[in-house]
Order: C-alpha cells, then structure tokens, then sequence
C-alpha cells in the first residue's frame, strides 16, 4: 500500500486513478501510524457496518495512504476475478484489465504497467 500511495502521488497529475477497494469484515487490523503497517497495530474484531467505515477512514488516515478508499459489495471482486487479498487489477482506459496480480512483492510489475499505460494514454 505505501507503494501505491507513491505511484498514485507521482502520476495522478497524469490520469493515474487508483482506489482501494475493501469490503465488509468483522475483523481487522489498525495500525497507528504507517510504521505499524505490518506489527504493532491493535486486531479489531465484531464490528458492525457502520463501525467498519469508520475502522477503513481511521486505517487510511494513521497509515498516511493518499489513494481513496471505497466499501464495495462481494460482487466486485468477483467482477475482476479477484481470489485473494491483497490484490492489484490495472484497468486501461479502454476498461480493459492490463494487469491482475495477487499478493504483495508485485510492486515493481504495478509500476511498469502503470507507466506502459499512461505514456500509451487513450491510444
């Protein structure tokens, strides 16, 4: 996620959109600042909906990620063929999916794809 973060903050100037799209869990982890992303933060468990919104809003904020946020339904991820968390799904401007990857460890593929599509642009 901090990677996104950097690439979303060098190349939204030039169209670059990118969300992090979640849905409803009980469960989570909150981090306290963007060091605890991994170990640290405090495990949140038996949330409702409404305090859900809440928990994904604080995470956003204490980890410092610039990238908006959205609560989908289930249905979006398997909209994408999304089969594990986290995953990364490059959309072109056509809407076509350029690159799908799962896991973390991916961060130097996003970016080249990335990079390919914006210099490609509408083409």
């Amino acid at each position: 996620m901090p990677d996104l973060s950097k690439l979303y903050d060098k190349y939204k100037k030039d169209g670059l959109v990118i969300l992090g799209v979640t849905h409803f869990y009980s469960n989570g982890y909150l981090p306290a600042n963007p060091k605890q992303m991994l170990s640290g933060g405090k495990r949140v468990q038996k949330m409702d909906e409404k305090e859900y919104v809440k928990h994904v809003t604080a995470f956003r904020d204490n980890t410092k990620i610039s990238y908006p946020f959205v609560i989908g339904a289930n249905s979006n991820f398997s909209d994408y063929g999304v089969l594990g968390i986290p995953s990364v799904a490059v959309i072109d401007t056509k809407g076509k999916i350029a690159l799908l990857t799962v896991g973390s460890g991916s961060e130097p593929l996003i970016k080249a794809v990335v990079e390919r599509e914006l210099k490609k642009g509408g083409k």
